[in-house]
């Protein structure tokens, strides 16, 4: 080895553990750098108990926390969580371990159906233009107008005015504000308006991005098919269920419709939803079976079309 004041000439052996000392430090700083760009699911909700996977463990995780999309979960106690990933909300309903990968994936898929827009606009639209999509909006103000009876209970209260007034809200997108109404309106309800005021907490809650407390709010009103948000009850409880990947759950709700009303316009819809809950399960059979008995019920209608649309997709 020959040295000229800070030069250096190395023999070929130093050369190469020069190489392999520049890789090893390339590669040190590869595992540095990669987790700054791994995906991270940002805890929204939390509900009973709700854990990740750890190397020593199992350990509870809050409302906040980052989760690696590696991750492992578990949720138990009749749990409920729900995640974001960008814009994309992840929601958990039932027991059991989960890849979080997983669960972003299905949610993508669920999410690539549209069912927002098919309720919104297929459905509603259809729905209204037979008469059997009364909503919930609807009956009050037709109620209001006849100034019969079926408010008397409402007016006593004052609570027609706060009615009115979230709803007016809603219309103007102000959906805080109207939130705030209507939990006023819940505080201060008898018996039988307490369902209603309930109902518009949980519907206003999913328009805000509350997904989680909307439903949970939505599980609690009263399955009454007399009452005036019946049908806007069955629609959007049932889509968020199937949104929430509860899709054995979903399929429950919807037959106790089903199960009560074998036929009719609400009973088509109900079925279209079926076949998503059936696709989520990777069913191809029970959800043509589902599409073909929704198609039959009325063929040349809306739904019915739709039906059969969704049976040539699969």
């Amino acid at each position: 080895m020959i040295e000229s004041g800070l030069s250096r000439v190395r023999f070929p052996s130093e050369r190469r553990g020069l190489v392999r000392t520049l890789s090893i430090s390339a590669l040190f700083i590869v595992v540095i750098v990669m987790p700054v760009f791994a995906e991270n699911l940002t805890v929204n909700y939390v509900e009973g108990f709700v854990e990740q996977q750890t190397r020593t463990g199992w350990l509870e995780v809050y409302i906040g926390d980052e989760l690696s999309i590696d991750s492992t979960i578990r949720v138990s106690e009749n749990g409920f969580a729900e995640f974001s990933l960008g814009d994309l909300k992840i929601t958990v309903k039932e027991d059991g371990v989960y890849q979080l990968s997983d669960l972003v994936g299905s949610s993508k898929k669920v999410n690539s159906w549209g069912l927002g827009n098919l309720v919104s606009t297929k459905i509603k639209t259809a729905l209204t233009s037979t008469g059997s999509g009364q909503t919930a909006v609807m009956g009050v103000r037709g109620a209001a107008a006849e100034g019969g009876a079926e408010i008397e209970w409402i007016e006593a209260g004052g609570s027609a005015e706060l009615l009115q007034e979230g709803l007016a809200l809603l219309e103007k997108t102000r959906y805080s504000e109207a939130l705030d109404v209507f939990n006023e309106g819940l505080s201060i309800s008898y018996a039988e308006e307490e369902q209603l005021f309930l109902y518009y907490v949980g519907y206003t809650q999913s328009l805000d991005g509350q997904f989680a407390l909307a439903l949970n709010t939505l599980e609690r009103v009263e399955v009454d098919p007399q009452s005036s948000y019946y049908s806007d009850l069955i629609l959007l409880r049932g889509r968020m269920l199937i949104e929430s990947l509860a899709f054995e759950e979903a399929l429950e709700f919807f037959k106790t419709h089903t199960n009560r009303y074998p036929e009719g316009d609400l009973t088509q819809a109900v079925l279209l939803l079926s076949s998503y809950c059936y696709r989520g399960l990777d069913d191809t059979f029970q959800a043509l079976q589902v599409l073909q008995r929704a198609r039959d019920l009325n063929p040349d209608s809306a739904l019915g079309i739709e039906a059969q649309r969704l049976m040539e997709e699969l």
